[in-house]
């Protein structure tokens, strides 16, 4: 198995969330929404894209990531969020899908 395939495996599994720190919580949902988005892809279920978004929004204003500003906050309640997504983003998810 590889890494790809491990972490893949790993993130299937809502536990997971509990050992991203709340800025963290920030690139994993940026990355989560170019790969379903953008690539068409998903590497996690819904369910646990669902409570990454809600511990997101419930953790907001404690989230101190860089990236936040290009989130709209509100968006996280209603399934999706449309956003500029940096290279770096761009980079990391592309890398996880392989």
């Amino acid at each position: 198995m590889t890494d790809g395939e491990a972490q893949r495996l790993m993130m299937q599994d809502e536990d997971y969330l509990e050992y991203l720190s709340t800025d963290l919580l920030v690139p994993h949902y940026m990355i989560h929404c170019y790969l379903y988005y953008e690539l068409g892809s998903a590497i996690i279920s819904d369910h646990v894209f669902d409570a990454l978004a809600k511990r997101l929004y419930n953790e907001w204003e404690n989230a101190r990531h860089h990236h936040r500003e290009l989130i709209d906050k509100e968006a996280l309640l209603s399934g999706g969020n449309y956003l500029k997504y940096p290279l770096r983003v761009q980079k990391s998810a592309e890398s996880l899908w392989r």
